[in-house]
């Protein structure tokens, strides 16, 4: 037994070894499994505190326990679509675990693949058994996306006005320097006008 302390009080605890052998996993009452459970919640907590790296925070990861699978069907059924209340065809993929969870997923029958369809099942299991993994998956696969090209073009919008800011100014700066020149210029030959007349220096002369 191993004694660990939660809010002053002491706990004991199994070893983390036997807890998760196949052998205590397969002839532990239900009732056994959430004693466990609920007294290795400090061990779980603690693992999956974040730690602090130099750019991001990653999470540790905690094994998760699923139970064995007792019974499966992949079956043709009828489905509704909700938006507009109309039955079409569907592939429905069921798995039963031993402690009598069981969850359903469906795919329309023109898309649905059954590795797919059990894949499914096991994520929606893994994640709370709730439409998370749905949820997810839209995020990554089409929401992120479209958002990942609207902010690479806003940068490329951004990226072109800084360049254009630039492109403008060096033409400023060009015209500002002619414009300096064809004054000095024009400054030097009414110079050499005045020399010419009141002192007769050719005007191609050259100091």
């Amino acid at each position: 037994m191993k004694t660990i302390k939660k809010n002053g009080r002491k706990i004991e605890v199994v070893k983390m070894k036997y807890l998760t052998s196949k052998e205590w996993f397969d002839y532990a009452p239900t009732s056994k499994y959430e004693s466990w459970i609920t007294a290795i919640n400090p061990i779980v907590n603690s693992i999956n505190t974040l730690q602090k790296t130099e750019e991001l925070y990653t999470p540790y990861r905690a094994t998760f326990c699923m139970p064995k699978i007792s019974d499966y069907s992949y079956t043709k059924v009828q489905a509704i679509n909700k938006s507009n209340n109309t039955r079409y065809d569907a592939m429905e993929t069921v798995i039963t675990f031993a402690n009598g969870d069981k969850v359903t997923v469906s795919c329309p029958i023109e898309e649905a693949n059954q590795y797919t369809g059990f894949y499914t099942a096991i994520a929606k299991y893994a994640m709370g058994n709730s439409n998370k993994v749905n949820n997810a998956a839209d995020y990554w696969i089409n929401k992120f996306p479209k958002q990942k090209a609207k902010t690479e073009e806003k940068a490329r919008r951004l990226k072109e006005q800084a360049k254009n800011i630039k492109r403008k100014k060096e033409r400023r700066l060009q015209k500002e320097r002619e414009d300096m020149e064809a004054k000095r210029l024009a400054d030097k030959y009414k110079i050499k006008l005045i020399a010419n007349k009141k002192y007769g220096v050719p005007l191609d002369f050259e100091p």
